[in-house]
């Protein structure tokens, strides 16, 4: 038995806790969890030429160090949150979707 589960137990037969709050907590338990996001999928496409790169969030981390600060002033004015995307906050999925000349940018986090 996990130390959560046995915790959880003692909490109950000590009153602590109610059946129900519990049964709650133990399924928590058993819930899978979602992974957090490990990488910054980028993809560049004109009607010549297609680019993928993706980049491993703690590489990212390190990367915006050297940013300059009116990169990221330009960045945060365009609604671009830095900090919550490498902190691993967003959910996978479709950041930016670009289109136009004949050229798509699109980047995701995956």
């Amino acid at each position: 038995m996990q130390d959560e589960q046995r915790r959880i137990l003692n909490m109950l037969a000590e009153g602590q806790i109610t059946v129900a709050e519990a049964e709650e907590l133990l399924a928590a338990l058993e819930a899978p969890r979602a992974k957090a996001p490990r990488a910054l999928a980028i993809r560049i496409e004109d009607k010549e030429d297609r680019v993928e790169v993706n980049v491993p969030l703690r590489l990212a981390k390190l990367a915006l160090r050297f940013l300059p600060r009116e990169q990221r002033a330009r960045l945060a004015a365009e609604g671009v949150d830095l900090g919550q995307l490498l902190a691993g906050e967003l959910e996978p999925g479709v950041l930016l979707d670009l289109k136009g000349d004949g050229a798509q940018i699109r980047a995701e986090v995956i």
